[in-house]
């Protein structure tokens, strides 16, 4: 594991550092930090006269209990080209898959919240383990005992970040459910934790929900999402005081999460119609579609009185054939006494358009590109859009 520096050309005083009972006196924190968590070296992020100034008292420090500190050189940081420079310079120094603390007390200038996103850049792009982000806090310390600051758990805000744009733009909620599980985990398995609050039982079974509501939508079964739609729903309304104390960042998405599902908790045709919709708006195009067709089949089973799913199939072949008698052609299947009833409709007319289309663009889609002719995506994503507007033409009832 190596540690992460940055050094300043601040007059630093000394101080006695105290973190988890310990106690390291020092002008230089990563001195202290190195004593509390040993690393096996130590990258000295340094300007100019930062360098001159405090590498080599740095290197005498650290070199008494065998630690190696090796210089990051770079520019002072008047322009936003420095600043790249400074990123590209820690993240050149790294590792794929290593293991690294950060530490920011003697930062200056834009590098504590530069070195905050290169840490949260490099778990993704180096899988970088972070064991830690630290602040030894001289400004807050009694009686010359410096207190360290632990900030590790701020950089989930990131994770949150990035798992709550994933559910806004998709609606997709599997990031939020893993983030929920771990950090019921967390407070389970924290031996820090001792203020004799109440933990928290709720954050488990809300990640374990949200984990199968995201799988049903993204399968989409209808029936699945119903049901932990509405286990969802009681279960944010009675976990909102865990969440709040627990999970802050997930507490602000409560309302959001709750009217964004809270749409789909009746199980019938227009909910499916709204879910068709929701599906388009969220770029979950071949869900959209799926589903699509199976609404039209749902919605001729109830204007036949065929609703059930041993009917669907008849349904289906109903609608196969009307389609292949409108182009001119002999239908060779099973014909269906119901087939004259579908033609009286009021609205026969858009039903076999629309079912023509729906077997044409869903066809070419499923095929994968692999078919004479097919459509290019961006066509497909042209006529998939029209889904909702084409389902508003059927009457459901109220």
């Amino acid at each position: 594991m190596r540690l992460i520096t940055f050094l300043g050309t601040g007059d630093y005083k000394e101080t006695t550092y105290e973190y988890q009972g310990r106690k390291v006196q020092t002008k230089l924190f990563p001195v202290a930090l190195a004593e509390f968590i040993p690393p096996t070296e130590v990258l000295a992020v340094v300007t100019g006269a930062a360098k001159t100034k405090w590498l080599g008292p740095l290197s005498d420090e650290l070199g008494k209990v065998g630690i190696t500190t090796l210089p990051i050189d770079i520019p002072d940081g008047h322009s936003v080209d420095d600043l790249w420079k400074i990123f590209d310079s820690i993240t050149e120094h790294l590792n794929e898959g290593e293991s690294v603390l950060f530490d920011i007390t003697h930062s200056f200038r834009t590098l504590p919240f530069l070195s905050f996103l290169a840490a949260s850049y490099l778990r993704v792009a180096k899988n970088i383990k972070l064991e830690g982000v630290f602040y030894g806090a001289w400004e807050a310390r009694q009686n010359d005992v410096s207190p360290v600051f632990d900030l590790t758990p701020f950089m989930s805000l990131l994770d949150w970040t990035t798992a709550t744009d994933t559910f806004n733009k998709t609606g997709n909620a599997f990031s939020l459910s893993s983030l929920l599980a771990a950090r019921h985990k967390e407070i389970w398995t924290a031996e820090a934790i001792s203020e004799n609050r109440v933990k928290p039982k709720g954050l488990k079974p809300m990640a374990e929900t949200l984990k199968q509501l995201s799988q049903a939508l993204a399968l989409p079964r209808t029936k699945e999402i119903t049901k932990h739609v509405q286990v969802l729903g009681s279960q944010l309304e009675g976990n909102s005081k865990d969440v709040e104390t627990w999970a802050k960042p997930f507490f602000v998405l409560l309302e959001r999460t709750n009217q964004e599902y809270a749409k789909f908790q009746t199980p019938d045709l227009k909910t499916e119609r709204v879910l068709v919709q929701w599906y388009v708006e969220h770029g979950q195009v071949l869900q959209a579609l799926t589903l699509a067709r199976e609404w039209v089949i749902s919605w001729l089973g109830v204007q036949l009185g065929l609703p059930s799913m041993e009917e669907r199939e008849e349904v289906e072949n109903i609608l196969n054939q009307v389609v292949v008698e409108e182009a001119g052609n002999n239908w060779t299947g099973r014909s269906s006494p119901h087939t004259n009833l579908v033609k009286n409709l009021p609205n026969y007319e858009h039903l076999h358009k629309t079912w023509s289309w729906l077997r044409d663009i869903r066809n070419d889609a499923a095929h994968c590109g692999n078919n004479k002719q097919p459509r290019s995506a961006a066509n497909l994503y042209r006529s998939i859009n029209e889904l909702s507007s084409k389902l508003q033409e059927f009457f459901v009832t109220e």
